[in-house]
């Protein structure tokens, strides 16, 4: 979505930024500071911040009083990323965190103009994209437990600020892509270019590139049905015993549907074991690795 929306002359798409909920976090425990240098220096010193690659230019930045130092600090490392990758007449920050789903009203009301994206995926389809890499679920059992988790906040948020966020379907996204582009552009309130569909807004993190295959490229409609020739029949089984039902509330087809066989003992007992040994012991191995190379 951000390499989308990003590729309009008007709008910067920045790297992902979690360090907004680290910092606040901190700030509301009172483990740093609430005044400018403080939060700058934290800022620096975070590493989803560093893959922003502005840290000459923010530790120059001079100081300010402010009401609220460190939102108008983070609009200024967006200020500085924008013009440092030629978007010099920038108007509006795209922001793509996967994580921000879940504080949804926590960022409505810190960027009081902000308007939200909920991209929803088949769940097959995401776990079938995640499941080899370092952060997502190794096993199809804790795999559909993940992706009903994780999309749930979003549903919720719907509900709290309906006027102020617009759901959009990956496979509609990828299918469709100008008509979906020109939705939610006219949902946020800016303007659409054709620059969006060629996808190439946003220039990925040495840290991400190996996870990010597709971004940066026009929106790929095989993409979407993928997950029915990666994912055994098994699985396919297994994800819909478990999520079929938010599955079928959210207009995805079901394979199985209500005979869809639950997993056995040894598949539980299979899935545990995978997510020891794969994912908290040569997932984390790896992870430590990629870091290491940024």
């Amino acid at each position: 979505m951000g390499s989308l929306l990003g590729a309009s002359r008007t709008n910067v798409a920045t790297p992902e930024s979690q360090f907004i909920i680290d910092i606040s976090r901190k700030l509301a425990r009172s483990e740093i500071g609430d005044g400018h240098s403080d939060i700058k220096d934290e800022l620096i010193n975070n590493f989803r911040f560093k893959l922003w690659n502005i840290d000459r230019e923010f530790q120059a930045l001079p100081s300010f009083e402010s009401e609220s130092v460190f939102s108008d600090l983070v609009w200024r490392g967006v200020d500085l990323y924008a013009k440092k990758n030629g978007k010099e007449s920038w108007k509006t920050w795209i922001d793509h965190t996967p994580t921000h789903v879940s504080h949804i009203n926590y960022l409505s009301n810190m960027f009081t103009e902000s308007y939200f994206i909920h991209l929803i995926r088949d769940g097959r389809g995401v776990y079938s994209s995640v499941k080899a890499l370092d952060w997502g679920p190794a096993g199809v059992i804790s795999g559909a437990k993940w992706w009903t988790q994780r999309i749930a906040p979003g549903l919720a948020a719907e509900r709290a600020i309906g006027d102020r966020i617009i759901r959009v379907r990956f496979e509609d996204l990828v299918c469709q892509p100008e008509k979906e582009l020109r939705r939610i552009c006219g949902f946020i309130g800016i303007e659409f270019s054709l620059s969006m569909l060629d996808g190439s807004g946003f220039s990925v993190p040495k840290y991400t590139q190996g996870q990010h295959e597709s971004v940066g490229k026009p929106p790929d409609e095989s993409i979407s049905g993928k997950w029915k020739n990666d994912l055994s029949i098994r699985e396919i089984e297994i994800f819909e015993s478990i999520s079929g039902s938010l599955l079928g509330y959210l207009g995805y087809e079901l394979m199985f549907g209500f005979t869809a066989k639950k997993p056995n003992i040894f598949e539980r007992l299979r899935d545990i074991l995978i997510s020891i040994f794969i994912r908290n012991f040569s997932k984390k191995i790896y992870r430590l690795r990629r870091r290491m190379k940024v």
